[in-house]
């Protein structure tokens, strides 16, 4: 018995999500925009920036010393995305150290 044929369409499936190839067509603010709500898998700063802090304390040293020296260049960086994402990083710390502390005072007094 021979196996069946497979087939594989990979080349036609593509070609139906992208816009007709003319010269009339052009691309506007509104199909811009369209592409980038179909991308909802880009990360936001902050979160890359939690995930190299999180490396700060690696038991790789080598890693330790790439996150720090990230870490340096972000703090020192001018761009807004940036300074927004070290601004919520800031605030979310923030919150857990208090959280920590509320639990703390919550553990030694009870």
């Amino acid at each position: 018995m021979e196996p069946a044929a497979t087939s594989t369409d990979d080349d036609d499936s593509q070609l139906s999500s992208l816009p007709p190839n003319n010269d009339d067509h052009e691309v506007t603010d509104e199909d811009i925009a369209g592409l980038l709500r179909q991308r909802p898998h880009t990360v936001p700063h902050a979160e890359i920036l939690r995930a190299v802090y999180d490396r700060v304390n690696d038991v790789s040293s080598t890693l330790r010393t790439r996150a720090l020296a990230i870490l340096t260049d972000c703090v020192a960086s001018e761009r807004p995305p940036m300074k927004e994402a070290l601004r919520v990083f800031r605030i979310f710390f923030s919150f857990l150290f208090y959280l920590n502390k509320l639990f703390y005072f919550i553990f030694i007094n009870y």
